[in-house]
């Protein structure tokens, strides 16, 4: 129904979200109506019980706390004499005793009081507390509660008036019964509405009384705060500290997650209201209160339906006619009337109104309905209980047997029952004769358990409700009772109470007195075909069996089980458990399928299904929202219930699903969770060790992936085992191996650390030539990514094969032992050597005496699971032209990371998240004579061993290339179990298993010896080894010039994209930038090469003209207009009077005065010359300072103005700096 359920998609992650306790609300259910009453009589209790507290606090232990205090006091200075007495001679270190009593007794008496103090708590405080809890949760509640009872008891009476109208004596018509009607609708809406505030009420209530325990046990937490943070503190105070401050944290997360489904309450709360006010409200129609018009013809209108689709099913409150007393009298008592699988049923509240009670249930093939025309009361109709079987499905037939009276409340309910019936008759005629429908149509079914029998004592309440030889007591079958607050108590055999599982019982979505009895009720059950009230005091009245864990296939089967043949003892077949299973994981595990699979009717509790061991945690699906959680681990599935401010939640994933479960590094309560789609979520587990979690759930994915997984006894023991060793802090062992070899033969060689760096070395000194890498992922799973049966990193590692041919082939490990007895393990795996090693087979010259096919042996000789594993390759003898035979042997090891290397390099990373994977190559050449290795080795010897030294680098890089494949492909987390569900395990056959084989199988699997007259595996002849270094340079050169292509183009497309990223203005100034820096570039360009021309014609000139002779004479009249200002100062009346006179005789000097001006005109060229040197030398600068200069002229003029007009002589320089910078622009052009 949308109004119940809430659904969130925030992450990728679906939940449906079920609002139970307000659906119950707005259907006025009998399961609502015990729980509210039930709850209703908790707070009594804690209220009294509270207000008993405090009485007792203030009147009696107040004040005798207080006496006891002084006594105390004054007791504590007389234990020892008087530092005073002592001081007088009286003992004999007199020097020191004095001081030291003296300081004993302030001492002590300072610990007394403040241990006094930390004793007696913090009275006034708790009070504050207990007031503030009365304030804000009970007192809220209890108006809630009184809105409540006010208007269902209105409800309730006006209902009852409303039914017992006659209508015989004439005392209604069709007018003011539908009056009346409107009025009760109105009544109801109210009463609804008071129904689902008191259900958010109860939840806010809850969650105020966890906040008030918490703080009230924070109390004596607070008081504790003198003592040092010492061995004294743990002393004191124990764990007190610690689950103290785990428990607080839950409450603010509680807080915080119940705030965010606050509004939603209030939205499921107005969808409610509107639905159920559309359902239930009155029709309109006068007809339909037409009481004389309404006969027996009502069933001629009822239409069949077709098909063989799921059971019909209705449910509601029907007034049943009944008896009391001696001598009897009739009265009409409320009943909640269902019609469930082809069953119909009473329940009814108990006399304590705080539990939900059955009658017997009866097959819809053994009743007939008819309607009750003669009846006093309106819409009231007869239900015929027949206790043999009818041959057809008529609905008026009559019979003689159990008959009894129901009245609806109007004709739409009295018509949705006869519907339902009929409905229900003819799909129970359509059952197979040997099916479970048929069974559940033809027959009666007692109450299961004696305490949720019916208990009144009516007539027909006794008429309905019997016992048979299968009726039991479920308090007896459990050896429980219950407390003096209605809480369920396990007896041992000495019948001491013993506590229910720790107080940890399953917070259910409905609560009444009985719930945590109808919880273990899966004890003693498997199926859920039959209905029974002890899942309506868990899970209401409503069908909840489209919210279930299954999927849609599921569901289907589930639906067709109806039809199936299945034999009736499975209704009574008890649940089986390991012999392991201890009594307390068997509550567990009833609690988990009566959460997840009692309210589906058709489904069959899977039996495999048990719980392996669940935790308590705080689910976060998305950043934003969080969830109580409580998650079951089977072997199967992970499922999570949560039920948080009355929503709840199902979910169920695979296993194998999940990648795995570890705990953050910086948070010790935070729990990661991912899954192989790529989505993850976190979960705060406080109240379980999170480290035993990760360890079960990392063997229990491993365990998936294993070829024979541990199950029943074995698995549980396993898991006992691994919890033990997670609380030591000891590392888990995983399955990896499928083998039953004896594991210590292939563990003896486990070493200390010393032991591994001195096995690497004699390694190093051993081989030609070793590497070594150092991953992020531990040992393990480097050994499945490199030899796991669906891994291809090895094949693609081999520098000979071809990587992607479909022959290459991976056999699986057989057992095998050496000639000293030593177990190891054997594979073979064969690979296609790639075309360029073969030859033409028409040329006898250059024959190659291989196959496209070859086949390799690795052995495990040594392994220590997750630390260290020492694998072979059989040597490969080559034979190379104008060489000897060449064999080339391999070893990898695969180790953990020692501690010191992790020290040196990566300090914040654990050694055993990391490994090294160490490869060593041993290349040496045979003497085909001695049959041992060579020595002295040729120079094609020396110069093969080069290459194939440099080969071995390439298959090195090769493989880090295939392990890097497979790395990003598993990711970051949840590696091992990754590692072998992508990589594979490596299956080993059993020796029995071996013995079995064909022969052909013993062929293919068992190691066969080197053909007679064959000294070598693979040869290359000359011919090849050609024709590969021409394909290797005919490669290169093309790679060459592909990868210059590439860097061309992406390049280009690099600027490309980078200029159409730009703004379109700013792209358009770069253009004209550009335009106007080339125009610039042209001119400098022009004006150099002029100058260039004009040097180059003055140097030819010069060199061709040593007899020219140039002559220029500059008088001084001509030397005052070329270069005044370097000649002279500027002439003065002085000067020109003594010109005026010397002119007269000017002739006289005149030759003189030629060789005077032609040195004055050289000398002033070469003057001139370093005067423009200088000028170009301080150009720049000195254009930079007009610049500055003008620009705070610029800045004075406009911003200044008082300034400037009063200071001519500001003006005049910056009119000269503005004339000096155009003069210096035009000599630069």
């Amino acid at each position: 129904m949308a109004t119940s359920k809430k659904d969130e998609k925030q992450g990728g992650i679906h939940l449906r979200l079920i609002s139970v306790e307000l659906k119950e609300a707005s259907m006025d259910s009998p399961a609502f109506r015990a729980s509210v009453n039930f709850f209703h009589t908790r707070v009594e209790i804690f209220e009294d019980l509270m207000q008993k507290k405090l009485d007792f606090l203030d009147t009696k232990f107040a004040p005798a706390a207080d006496n006891f205090r002084r006594v105390y006091e004054t007791l504590l200075p007389h234990f020892l004499p008087s530092p005073v007495m002592l001081s007088n001679g009286f003992i004999l270190n007199q020097s020191f005793t004095p001081l030291l009593v003296d300081n004993f007794n302030k001492d002590y008496h300072e610990f007394s009081v403040k241990l006094f103090q930390l004793v007696m708590g913090d009275i006034n405080n708790h009070s504050k507390l207990a007031m503030g809890l009365v304030n804000d949760a009970i007192e809220p509640y209890k108006q809630k509660r009184t809105n409540f009872t006010y208007y269902q008891s209105k409800y309730d009476t006006m209902l009852a008036n409303f039914q017992s109208v006659d209508i015989l004596q004439g005392g209604a018509n069709s007018n003011s019964i539908m009056e009346d009607a409107f009025h009760l609708f109105d009544i109801k809406k109210s009463y609804l509405e008071a129904s689902l505030d008191l259900t958010i009420a109860i939840s806010s209530f809850k969650l105020r009384m966890d906040k008030f325990l918490a703080d009230t046990l924070q109390v004596l937490k607070s008081k504790k705060s003198w003592v040092q943070e010492n061995e004294l503190n743990k002393a004191v105070t124990g764990s007190l500290t610690d689950y103290l401050d785990v428990y607080d944290a839950w409450i603010k997360k509680s807080i915080v997650s119940t705030s965010q489904l606050t509004a939603d309450m209030e939205h499921v709360k107005k969808q409610l209201l509107e639905f159920t006010i559309a359902r239930f409200t009155p029709s309109r129609e006068i007809g339909d209160y037409t009481i004389k018009d309404i006969n027996a013809t009502i069933l001629d209108s009822i239409k069949s339906r077709s098909g063989t689709g799921s059971s019909p099913e209705f449910a509601g409150w029907l007034y049943m006619k009944t008896s009391v007393g001696k001598p009897s009298r009739t009265i009409w008592v409320r009943k909640w009337c269902f019609v469930q699988n082809s069953v119909f049923g009473v329940y009814s509240l108990s006399p304590s109104k705080t539990y939900v009670e059955e009658s017997d249930k009866f097959g819809v093939s053994l009743i007939d309905v008819r309607f009750e025309s003669f009846s006093p009361r309106k819409f009231c109709f007869n239900v015929h209980i027949n206790k043999e079987k009818k041959s057809h499905y008529s609905i008026a037939n009559k019979t003689d047997n159990i008959v009894l009276t129901f009245q609806a409340e109007n004709l739409k309910e009295l018509k949705s029952w006869f519907t339902t019936f009929k409905n229900a008759k003819i799909l129970a005629n359509r059952f197979p004769e040997t099916s479970i429908g048929h069974y559940l149509a033809t027959n009666v079914f007692p109450p299961k358990y004696c305490e949720f029998a019916c208990s009144s004592t009516t007539s027909s309440d006794s008429m309905i409700t019997t016992t048979s030889i299968e009726t039991a007591s479920l308090l007896k079958m459990l050896n429980a009772q219950l407390t003096e607050y209605d809480s369920l108590a396990i007896l041992n055999d000495e019948r001491s109470l013993e506590p229910i599982y720790n107080y940890n019982m399953i917070v259910t979505p409905i609560t009444t007195k009985f719930t945590q009895l109808a919880l273990l009720e899966s004890l003693f059950s498997t199926t859920n075909f039959i209905p029974q009230v002890s899942i309506v005091n868990i899970w209401g009245t409503t069908n909840w069996s489209d919210y279930s864990v299954t999927n849609s296939s599921e569901k289907q089967e589930e639906h067709e089980n109806m039809f199936k043949p299945i034999p009736s003892a499975i209704l009574r077949e008890t649940p089986t458990f390991p012999e392991s299973y201890s009594e307390k994981a068997r509550i567990v595990d009833a609690q988990f399928k009566t959460i997840f699979y009692s309210f589906n009717i058709d489904h069959i509790k899977p039996k495999d299904e048990i719980v392996l061991f669940s935790y308590r945690s705080f689910w976060y699906p998305n950043d934003k929202q969080s969830f109580s959680t409580i998650v079951f681990i089977t072997p199967n599935y992970v499922y999570s219930y949560m039920n948080t401010m009355g929503f709840v939640c199902l979910t169920r994933k695979n296993l194998n699903s999940v990648v795995g479960m570890d705990r953050d590094k910086y948070d010790k309560h935070l729990l990661n969770i991912y899954n192989f789609d790529g989505s993850s979520s976190k979960a705060y587990v406080y109240f379980d060790e999170i480290d035993v979690i990760e360890a079960k759930v990392k063997f229990l994915l491993e365990n998936k992936l294993v070829m024979h997984p541990m199950t029943g006894n074995e698995l549980l023991n396993k898991l006992s085992e691994i919890e033990q060793k997670a609380l030591r802090a000891d590392t888990t062992i995983a399955p990896s191996f499928q083998t039953d070899f004896a594991e210590d033969s292939m563990y003896s060689s486990a070493g200390t650390e010393v032991n591994l760096i001195r096995l690497l070395e004699k390694f190093d000194k051993e081989y030609t030539v070793g590497y070594r890498h150092v991953y992020d992922f531990s040992s393990k799973v480097i050994l499945h990514i490199l030899y796991g049966d669906h891994s291809e990193a090895f094949n693609h590692s081999v520098l000979l094969a071809e990587h992607d041919s479909k022959f290459n082939m991976n056999l699986c490990w057989i057992e095998d032992k050496t000639k000293d007895g030593k177990v190891q393990l054997t594979r073979k795996i064969i690979f296609q050597l790639k075309m360029k090693f073969k030859v033409h087979p028409d040329n006898p010259l250059f024959q190659s005496h291989t196959s496209s096919d070859y086949c390799m042996t690795q052995r495990i000789i040594k392994m220590i699971n997750n630390e260290y594993y020492e694998i072979n390759n059989d040597m490969i003898i080559i034979k190379l032209p104008f060489c000897d035979p060449c064999g080339i042997s391999t070893k990898c090891i695969i180790s953990k990371l020692p501690q010191t290397t992790v020290q040196n390099k990566t300090k914040a990373v654990d050694a055993g998240a990391k490994s090294l994977l160490s490869y060593y190559y041993k290349i040496t050449f045979i003497d085909p004579k001695t049959k041992k290795a060579k020595k002295n080795l040729s120079r094609v010897e020396k110069f093969a061993k080069k290459i194939m030294l440099i080969g071995s680098n390439r298959e090195h890089y090769l493989g880090r290339k295939a392990i890097k494949y497979y790395m990003d492909r598993i990711g970051k987390h949840g590696k091992t179990s990754k590692a072998i569900s992508i990589c594979g395990m490596l299956p080993v056959l059993k020796p029995k298993a071996v013995a079995n084989l064909t022969e052909a199988e013993m062929d293919l699997i068992k190691n066969t010896p080197r053909r007679k007259g064959v000294t070598f595996d693979i040869s290359f002849s000359l011919f090849v080894i050609l024709r590969y270094l021409m394909k290797w340079l005919i490669f290169r050169t093309i790679k060459l010039i592909k990868n210059g292509i590439k860097l061309g183009f992406a390049i280009s497309l690099y600027l490309i994209s980078t200029l159409m990223r730009l703004n379109s203005t700013i792209l358009l100034a770069l253009v004209l930038s550009l335009i106007f820096n080339i125009g610039y570039s042209g001119k400098a360009v022009n004006s150099y090469f002029s100058v260039r021309g004009i040097n180059k014609a003055m140097n030819n000139f010069m060199e061709n003209g040593d007899n020219m002779k140039m002559i220029r004479v500059i008088t001084l009249d001509k030397l005052n207009s070329l270069v005044k200002e370097v000649a002279v100062e500027d002439p003065n009346s002085a000067y020109l009077t003594f010109r005026a006179k010397v002119a007269k005789s000017d002739n006289i000097y005149e030759d003189t005065r030629n060789e005077l001006d032609i040195k004055r005109n050289e000398l002033l060229t070469e003057l001139k010359m370093l005067e423009s040197v200088e000028k170009e030398l301080v150009n720049g600068d000195y254009r930079r300072f007009l610049l500055s200069e003008l620009s705070k002229c610029n800045t004075v003029n406009s911003e200044m103005d008082d300034i400037w007009d009063k200071n001519p002589y500001l003006q005049s320089y910056c009119e000269s700096c503005s004339d000096e910078l155009k003069r210096l622009n035009n000599d630069l052009l």
